[in-house]
């Protein structure tokens, strides 16, 4: 896998991650993400071939280049900010994505 499509797919395995039912812990509004948990769940998604063919198969998806490339939603990823994510019509949109929804059931 090249530089740039390692970088893609870890950078969507983080947005997956966070669409996840994770432990967290509400206080004063803000979301605090387990990072154990979300370390595995990105292992179990690196490691599922089924996962990563439906990963590369999103690189072209014109929606999620909309996303990736736009710096504020990566941003939002890198800092986990959930509900910055939540509040993204684009995102949440393309939650609705035939490829996505099959990743989801998948770490199901």
């Amino acid at each position: 896998m090249g530089l740039c499509m390692k970088r893609f797919s870890l950078q969507l395995i983080l947005a997956f991650s966070l669409c996840f039912p994770v432990t967290q812990t509400i206080a004063d509004t803000s979301i605090v993400i387990d990072e154990q948990q979300l370390q595995q769940l990105q292992d179990k998604m690196l490691n599922d071939p089924r996962v990563m063919e439906l990963i590369l198969a999103l690189q072209n998806d014109p929606d999620m280049l909309s996303l990736l490339n736009d710096p504020s939603f990566l941003q939002a990823v890198s800092s986990r900010d959930v509900g910055k994510l939540e509040h993204d019509s684009r995102f949440t949109k393309l939650m609705g994505n035939q490829k996505i929804r099959q990743i989801i059931d998948r770490m199901k």
